[in-house]
């Protein structure tokens, strides 16, 4: 399987399988710059990342709909980034997690729980000195296209 460091910035990233939508379950995303850019993804049980593909062809077409990277994680990487979601949804908001139909929480009202900004601020600043999830040799198990926004307007 290729590694992400072979795809992100271009490569060809048919080398790895297509998922199926039946595949994969998003989970929460991570960063977010008009659509979402990378998160959690359970794949075959297990939590993964995914990651978009070469985000700077993005706008080239009008039809665009992102390609996103699914990514292994180690089971030490799982933890870490499974630590690092749960404190986010404790300590600033579970609005960019996803429910188990794909509609992300910030579409549902009812399901958002927001923390004070002082939480919020307090993990911000523990995040500042915490090292990036370094994914860059770990192997792309999949991808697939479309969007991911999880609104249920389809937006």
């Amino acid at each position: 399987m290729p590694r992400l460091v072979d795809l992100i910035n271009g490569g060809d990233y048919r080398v790895a399988p297509e998922l199926s939508k039946e595949a994969y379950r998003l989970l929460w995303i991570v960063d977010y710059y008009d659509v979402p850019i990378s998160g959690g993804v359970e794949y075959q049980g297990r939590l993964h990342w995914f990651q978009m593909w070469n985000a700077a062809v993005r706008y080239e077409t009008e039809s665009f709909a992102p390609i996103y990277l699914v990514v292994q994680l180690a089971n030490q990487q799982a933890a870490e980034e499974t630590h690092r979601h749960n404190l986010f949804t404790q300590m600033v908001t579970n609005g960019w997690d996803y429910d188990a139909t794909s509609t992300r929480i910030d579409y549902l009202p009812d399901k958002v729980v927001n923390a004070s900004a002082e939480a919020a601020g307090q993990f911000y600043r523990l995040q500042k000195v915490q090292p990036p999830l370094d994914l860059s040799n770990n192997e792309v198990v999949g991808w697939f296209q479309g969007w991911i926004g999880g609104n249920p307007q389809g937006t």
